[in-house]
C-alpha cells in the first residue's frame, strides 16, 4: 500500500509546493508510481505543472472529495508514472464544517490506495488551518513541515503541532506521524541560526529537521513559469542534488 505524505505549514511562502513537486518527481525518477494531490485553494501545484483546472471544482480534488465524480474521472496524467489530482478554488474549510467532513479526504485516499496503483501519494496543503488541515492530517501517514528559518514559519509549525494533538484527542484513526522539518531558503544569519535551534528543539513534539537544507534560487520561479519540475528543467542543478538527499532521508526515516 502506498505511503501518504503531506507537506504543510500554517505559514505561506515557505516552499511547500515546490518541495512536494520536486520530491514527487524524484520518487518517480526512481521508478515509483506517484500521485500529487493539490489541496490548496490557490491551486499553485496544479498551476506550477501547467495543468488546467475548473474554478467551480468540476473534475478536481473538490469533486473527488465530495464524491461528485470518481477519482479516475478527476485525475490528470502528468508524466509516465506521475499523476496529479488538480486543485480547486472551492477547497476551503468553509465547505467542510462537520465532523463527518473531516474523513472525506481519508475515504477518497483509501479508495485510491485500494487500487494499489501508487507507491507514494503526496499532498500539498495551503496555509489555511481549520478543518481542511485536519482533513489532510487525517488522510496522511506522515507529515513533513516545510519552513524557512524564520519566526513566522516556526509559529506555523507550532500551530500545526497543536492541530495534530487536537486530532489525536478527538478522532479515531488519526495516526499521522511527523517525518521531519524541511528547511528552505536557509540563509546563514543570526536569526536563521536562532530558528534552526528552535526547530531542533521541536523533536520532543514533532521530528528532527532533515540534514540537508534547500538553497534559495530564482531558478525555482523559472520552473513554475514553464510548468516543469526543476529536476526536468535543470537536472544538474545543485538544488536537485539537495532534494535527492532529502528523498533518501525520507525513505530512511520511513523505513526506520
Amino acid at each position: 500500500m502506498g505511503k501518504v505524505i503531506m507537506f504543510a505549514n500554517q505559514k505561506g511562502g515557505v516552499g511547500k509546493t515546490s518541495s512536494c513537486i520536486e520530491i514527487g518527481y524524484i520518487l518517480m525518477q526512481q521508478g515509483n508510481r506517484v500521485l500529487l494531490i493539490d489541496l490548496d485553494a490557490q491551486c499553485n501545484l496544479t498551476d506550477s505543472l501547467g495543468i488546467e483546472h475548473e474554478a467551480d471544482g468540476r473534475d478536481t480534488v473538490f469533486d473527488c472529495v465530495m464524491e461528485n465524480r470518481t477519482f479516475k474521472e478527476c485525475v490528470k496524467p502528468c508524466r509516465e508514472k506521475l499523476d496529479v489530482l488538480p486543485g480547486s478554488r472551492m477547497m476551503l474549510s468553509q465547505y467542510f464544517v462537520g465532523n463527518g467532513d473531516i474523513r472525506r479526504l481519508k475515504k477518497a485516499v483509501e479508495k485510491i490506495q485500494e487500487e494499489g496503483s501508487y507507491d507514494y501519494i503526496l499532498i500539498d496543503v495551503g496555509p489555511e488551518g481549520g478543518n481542511l488541515m485536519t482533513m489532510a492530517l487525517m488522510a496522511s501517514d506522515y507529515v513533513i513541515a516545510v519552513a524557512t528559518p524564520a519566526k513566522l514559519a516556526y509559529s506555523g509549525i507550532i500551530q500545526m503541532i497543536a492541530d495534530i494533538k487536537e486530532g489525536q484527542e478527538n478522532y479515531k484513526g488519526f495516526d499521522v506521524k511527523p517525518l521531519g522539518i524541511l528547511i528552505n531558503a536557509g540563509r546563514k544569519t543570526n536569526v536563521g541560526f536562532l530558528n534552526r535551534e528552535r526547530y531542533a528543539e521541536l523533536t520532543e513534539f514533532f521530528a528532527a529537521p532533515f540534514t540537508t537544507e534547500i538553497k534559495n534560487s530564482c531558478v525555482m520561479d523559472e520552473c513554475k513559469e514553464f510548468g516543469v519540475p526543476l529536476s526536468e528543467y535543470r537536472p544538474g542543478n545543485i538544488i536537485v542534488s539537495e532534494y535527492e538527499d532529502i528523498v533518501s532521508e525520507i525513505r530512511d526515516r520511513i523505513g526506520a
